[in-house]
């Protein structure tokens, strides 16, 4: 659960500087970012400061969920603030979607190369070198240029409202919760059965899902005091259908 704890941390601690964009000169800044990401190719301005940030802490704070991987993904969180207060980011990667998945698939392919072709020591002992540096470009390249492909898809495709969309968006944080638990516990027992590789996958992933599913809908969704365990808003209450008044009565 190292995730929620960044996140919660992240949250707390870049707050004064969510608060400073809300206010008239923090919205004339991202008005001038969003002019910026607004032409062809300003999009990927925001890769420098996620660059730096890698290259700057990655040789200091080694291994994984370290000092280093909590401002990078705090700087994420920043950008991400950023981008739903202004429209025209929302076109910039709608417009860069494709780009975006050519420079992901590559980012990937060159991350495998030097991990596998040069034993790249990620995560591990990295020490400052031009490979160092290479690898924390490419790897920003990769994180951000995929995160803005699927927020490219999901921006062509979802961008309407629908109960099932409402349900999901409401799931995922209990499902986030319980999905490892569920997981670990599934698998603990069919990874003793004597069948392939494919086949106790594929029953983990389906008895799992249906598991977390099952216990999302029954136990938590339900009931405000869970909700609230599992981060959710309480559950609004419908209101009363008003008693139809007898035909002839007074008002």
């Amino acid at each position: 659960m190292w995730f929620l704890q960044f996140l919660f941390i992240v949250s707390l601690l870049i707050l004064p500087l969510l608060l400073y964009l809300k206010s008239e000169p923090g919205q004339r800044l991202i008005e001038r970012l969003a002019g910026w990401s607004d032409r062809w190719g300003g999009l990927f301005l925001f890769l420098i400061p996620l660059a730096l940030v890698r290259i700057g802490l990655r040789s200091f704070f080694r291994g994984e969920h370290t000092w280093a991987d909590l401002v990078y993904y705090a700087v994420f969180f920043l950008i991400g603030y950023v981008m739903a207060a202004d429209k025209r980011f929302t076109e910039g990667y709608k417009r860069h979607g494709w780009i975006c998945l050519a420079l992901g698939i590559a980012a990937y392919a060159g991350e495998g190369a030097l991990i596998f072709g040069l034993h790249y020591p990620y995560p591990g002992a990295e020490s400052f070198s031009w490979t160092y540096v290479l690898f924390n470009i490419v790897m920003s390249v990769g994180n951000f240029c995929w995160v803005m492909f699927i927020l490219s898809l999901a921006a062509k495709y979802l961008n309407f409202n629908h109960k099932v969309l409402a349900y999901g968006n409401e799931a995922v944080l209990p499902f986030y919760i319980l999905h490892q638990t569920i997981i670990l516990l599934v698998g603990w027992f069919v990874i003793r059965w004597n069948i392939g590789m494919l086949p106790k996958y594929l029953i983990i992933a389906v008895v799992s899902f249906a598991l977390i599913m099952a216990l999302y809908e029954l136990l938590v969704r339900r009931f405000n005091v869970v909700r609230f365990l599992f981060g959710m808003r309480p559950k609004k209450k419908r209101p009363a259908t008003p008693t139809p008044r007898p035909e002839g009565s007074a008002a």
